[in-house]
């Protein structure tokens, strides 16, 4: 894990609070009772507050805690901290004049200084970017580790003695958290609607995105969508040198076959890391080289079966309609099945996909929005509430095609109706596939 014993030696003996006991929280308090920090914590769970008893920490909710002791509160990032109003911990915090910060703070404060550090975010494509910088780094030669939003915690980060980078994937709601950190190397993938109840509006939510970038952060910014170019213009008249990129630019591996790199959003994703490649004074053909050899990643157009002609693809990270767009416009003859709990706009924007698409399986709590939107463009549908009648119903369909169909799971909605995580959808969807 981590040495966090400078965070806890700034503390000047104060005790720490860690709020929310999820993967992120309980590495907290696993690193910080290593340094010999007084550990408070708490979660509504039962089974993480055990958890985090037998590591040592002093189990205290908000209400019983003193807080006249407390150096810092380290809120999970899944808690609210602004929007829709701020939670009651963040309240207490802000009256007791307490800094309210993430594990990524933590670990901001604690790296050696010859660590690089690279932050991506976005709406869409943070995960692939990530996984497929920290490949082609690793293959090239220069040890990186990915933690962050994917994989681990970055408080259960290993560092070794030849640790050169590390790559974070960072959420809207973990940059919000980092009162001093910012990374040497920063991404901007894309700016899309996503997570406006977190964080009041669209230009709240991306200005916690140019948040990311600090003074010394060399940003690398797309402009193929508005907010993110206003970002880069910002950057730019900031004096940073921000480095453009976009998929309408010269593009130094275009027409290279990638075989887990389809579509133009995967053309944006392999972009940024070459970018970053490039800052790490890497070589095109190396680079292009090691981008040929990565895997790609679980629940991203992830290629799972092929029976005949029929190609079943789980799409399952796709939670918003941007996403599945990506997916869609990766295919023809499609059977797409979608639906889970709606995020705001629906399949707004998703029309000029239509004729790509055969019929439509629809899931979950977003069955009667998503008919509206589907008898509108003419799609045939059926409503078939669960995963399993969905890939059943779409192979049948699927047989009666000549050439070659595509089954997509690329649900444009969240999986909390029906799923504990997208992970767990789309686990379920290779199940379903398997026993075929």
């Amino acid at each position: 894990m981590l040495d966090v014993s400078k965070y806890v030696k700034d503390l000047e003996s104060k005790g720490v609070y860690v709020y929310g006991l999820g993967k992120s929280g309980l590495s907290c308090v696993e690193a910080l009772i290593h340094s010999k920090a007084n550990v408070y914590a708490w979660d509504s769970n039962e089974d993480q507050r055990k958890r985090a008893e037998r590591l040592g920490a002093q189990i205290h909710d908000e209400n019983s805690l003193s807080y006249s002791n407390i150096g810092s509160i380290i809120l999970s990032p899944g808690i609210p901290l602004t929007h829709p109003k701020p939670h009651s911990i963040v309240e207490k915090a802000h009256e007791h004049n307490i800094e309210v910060i993430g594990d990524i703070e933590v670990m901001g404060r604690c790296l050696p200084p010859e660590v690089r550090t690279v932050g991506i975010t976005g709406t869409n494509g943070k995960s692939t970017t990530t996984a497929l910088l920290g490949h082609i780094l690793n293959e090239c030669g220069i040890h990186a580790i990915i933690a962050g939003n994917i994989g681990r915690p970055v408080l259960s980060m290993e560092l070794k003695k030849n640790t050169q980078a590390i790559i974070l994937e960072l959420s809207s709601y973990q940059i919000d958290l980092c009162s001093s950190f910012h990374p040497d190397i920063g991404v901007l993938l894309n700016i899309t609607p996503d997570h406006i109840d977190r964080h009041g509006s669209l230009s709240q939510y991306a200005a916690v995105k140019a948040k990311m970038f600090g003074y010394n952060t060399r940003p690398i910014i797309s402009i193929d969508d508005r907010l993110s170019e206003e970002i880069f213009d910002i950057e730019m008249e900031l004096g940073k040198a921000p480095i453009l990129m976009s998929i309408k630019e010269y593009i130094p591996f275009k027409g290279e076959e990638f075989k887990t790199l389809k579509g133009l959003h995967n053309l944006q994703n392999a972009l940024a890391a070459y970018h970053v490649c490039k800052q790490f004074e890497l070589e095109d053909d190396d680079i292009i080289a090691a981008m040929k050899t990565f895997p790609g990643l679980a629940h991203r157009q992830q290629l799972v079966r092929q029976i005949n002609n029929i190609i079943f693809i789980n799409d399952s990270k796709a939670t918003n309609a941007e996403a599945a767009g990506k997916a869609l416009s990766s295919y023809e003859n499609i059977y797409w099945i979608i639906g889970g709990r709606s995020k705001e706009g629906g399949l707004n924007g998703l029309e000029d996909f239509a004729p790509k698409i055969k019929k439509a399986y629809v899931i979950g709590e977003a069955a009667a929005e998503f008919s509206k939107w589907l008898e509108k463009e003419k799609i045939p549908y059926e409503n078939v509430k669960v995963l399993e009648k969905a890939v059943s119903e779409a192979y049948k369909d699927a047989k009666t095609e000549r050439s070659e169909a595509v089954i997509l799971l690329s649900p444009a909605c969240a999986s909390w109706d029906q799923f504990e995580n997208f992970e767990h959808r789309g686990e379920v969807f290779i199940k379903l596939v398997q026993n075929l």
